[in-house]
């Protein structure tokens, strides 16, 4: 038999209570202090928030920019989120980044309230800590990419879905399906990596028949579907002319959208045709399962991997022999589907490190789990009291392993977690059975709390690192460790000198500038709320607007100046797909601004002219 999970009353008492007020305000702390050293995070989605205050129709399409010429590339559920912050509390640091702080705290909370549902107090405060302290959760929450709005619908639906496994309700189950339909238009297919681990769970062990989990499942299958395609059937319903171009693709459909750039592109590394997302960028690092133990992955969030694997395996044994609706063993189920499900995939997809938080809830139960259960064995006799110093020794010697091959940063916990690791084991190999109770609680209490300080030092002091230091204004990368040389720069200081030059000689034009791209288009809607036209989009490659659009603008005086900071060199042609060379804007529109405007004195980058008037 292994460990036996522990027991718990339903009803907190003062001090679980007072556990979980300082477990949020711990959480609180890391999380909210100081976002005013974020800047705005990601510039693009801040921009994009500013300009959905200004009408509904901005609102509604996830307009990137005032007049609603483009939308972003993702759906809008979490910059529905950060536009009613910045409608209510003005355009802010804070009022961008709140949202995304507040999201994580909940998370927590969340969190914390379903392991300890099923195996006690103790488990949920080390889960709670376990994704307080995980590094790329307190970098995502400070920072306004969806990431951290997406955990927490996933999370809320995951504890749904356990209670819809713990009954076998129907209702509850809708509730899950509604919720991960919600985090769907949140971020599209990656909400989609739970399902099966909500699924399984509730397959295996709702303590109804058969006949009645297929049909709640099928039922429950079909409410996802519909609400998730909610909003992008509406937005494709709409005609192209009523309506913002849909940042991302090819043919402005949102349905492209959620199944290319946000879905199967993901996957995509030989793209022939339009680059991928996976090519374009992937701070991941090279596909396979050791990107986990990389140094660009690993200190962000693999700290705990092996508690969460003794946690599933525990957790499972824990419950062997027990019913099948046996609810301890559903919550493994769920756990651990979740957390492979989101290693494989994020072993083969392109992408960034942040989309990485999806994982870190499920990584947090199962090692709050692992490390509840091995607590409770070493009390007893047996070979199962020698399985917590092994797992703490494992543990701290991937968190050496990490700080070895990560920067030279914060480099005393090279010698302080395994002097902690070292010191809880000795604590632990002492018998203390033959000593006096009281002296024997004490003795275990001590040797317990070494082990968890051994085992959470290294990722709590990354996960405070996005708190003490800046992090920079683009936000396109969030990750926790190190600073970057310098702080970040205001969009106003980014984009002054332009600006001023703008509004002084724009004239009648309905667009300050058109922009190649968004890197100077988002800091310009920023610092004036003034309409610029982010040809192209997020990265200036989608076919919008074509040159005959561009022309049309020209004509009626809506666009006087162009701004092509960022365009390709024409030597470039020879390199890339002929798909690339006629409709990426990077490559259509530089050659047609140059053949049909003036450049402007005084503005160039390379030798090369970046500002044209196109005054006619």
């Amino acid at each position: 038999m292994g460990p036996r999970a522990p027991a718990f009353r339903d009803r907190a008492t003062l001090a679980e209570w007072c556990a979980f007020v300082a477990l949020i305000s711990l959480a609180a702390a890391l999380y909210v202090t100081h976002l005013d050293r974020q800047g705005y995070g990601n510039e693009y989605y801040a921009a994009a928030a500013k300009s959905m205050t200004m009408g509904w129709r901005q609102f509604f399409f996830a307009s990137f920019d005032p007049t609603g010429f483009i939308s972003v590339d993702k759906p809008p559920v979490a910059l529905w989120v950060q536009a009613a912050s910045v409608r209510a509390f003005g355009l802010s640091s804070w009022s961008v980044l709140l949202p995304s702080a507040l999201a994580g705290v909940a998370s927590v909370a969340v969190l914390y309230a379903m392991v300890r549902a099923r195996f006690g107090p103790l488990a949920g405060l080390l889960a709670g800590l376990a994704l307080t302290f995980t590094p790329i959760t307190a970098a995502t929450v400070r920072d306004n990419n969806p990431d951290a709005i997406l955990v927490l619908l996933l999370l809320l639906a995951a504890a749904a879905a356990q209670r819809a496994a713990a009954a076998g309700s129907l209702r509850w189950m809708i509730v899950t399906a509604v919720l991960v339909g919600i985090a769907f238009n949140t971020k599209m297919l990656q909400a989609f990596l739970v399902l099966p681990a909500f699924g399984l769970a509730y397959f295996v062990s709702a303590p109804v028949s058969l006949p009645r989990r297929a049909a709640h499942l099928a039922a429950a299958a079909v409410i996802v579907a519909v609400v998730s395609v909610s909003w992008l059937a509406t937005v494709d319903s709409v005609p192209a002319s009523s309506r913002p171009y849909v940042g991302g693709t090819v043919d402005n459909r949102e349905l492209s959208l959620a199944f290319g750039h946000n879905g199967l592109d993901r996957f995509d590394t030989t793209s022939t045709s339009r680059p991928s997302a996976a090519a374009a960028s992937s701070g991941l690092g090279p596909a396979g399962w050791k990107r986990f133990f990389s140094s660009a992955l690993a200190p962000q969030v693999s700290w705990l991997l092996p508690l969460a694997g003794v946690g599933a395996v525990f957790g499972w044994l824990s419950r062997r022999g027990k019913p099948r609706d046996d609810t301890q063993r559903a919550a493994v189920m769920l756990w651990g589907g979740w957390a492979l499900t989101h290693l494989v995939v994020f072993s083969v997809v392109g992408g960034h490190r942040y989309y990485t938080a999806a994982l870190a809830p499920a990584d947090a139960a199962l090692a709050g789990i692992g490390l509840a259960l091995l607590i409770g064995a070493a009390r007893a006799t047996g070979t199962h009291r020698l399985i917590l110093p092994a797992a703490v020794v494992c543990t701290a010697g991937l968190a050496v392993f990490i700080l070895l091959d990560g920067p030279h940063w914060n480099r005393w916990l090279i010698a302080a977690v395994p002097t902690l690791a070292a010191a809880s084991v000795l604590a632990l190999s002492v018998s203390w059975p033959n000593r006096s109770p009281s002296t024997a609680h004490v003795w275990a209490t001590g040797a317990c709390a070494l082990a968890v300080a051994a085992v959470f030092l290294a990722p709590a002091v990354w996960a405070a690192s996005p708190m003490a230091t800046a992090k920079g204004a683009s936000g396109g990368d969030p990750h926790a460790g190190p600073a970057p040389v310098g702080g970040p720069r205001t969009p106003a200081q980014k984009v002054e000198p332009l600006v001023r030059f703008l509004s002084a000689h724009r004239g009648g034009s309905k667009y300050l500038v058109a922009t190649l791209g968004v890197s100077y288009a988002a800091p310009m809607i920023l610092a004036t709320a003034q309409p610029v036209m982010a040809i192209g989009g997020w990265s200036g490659g989608d076919p919008t607007p074509t040159t005959d659009q561009l022309a049309g603008f020209i004509a009626d005086g809506s666009v006087r100046f162009v701004f092509l900071a960022g365009a390709r060199s024409p030597k470039d042609h020879h390199y890339v797909p002929e798909w690339t060379r006629q409709h990426d804007s990077r490559f259509v529109i530089p050659g047609f601004v140059r053949s049909q405007c003036k450049p402007v004195n005084g503005w160039t980058a390379g030798g090369e002219p970046t500002l044209y008037d196109c005054k006619r």
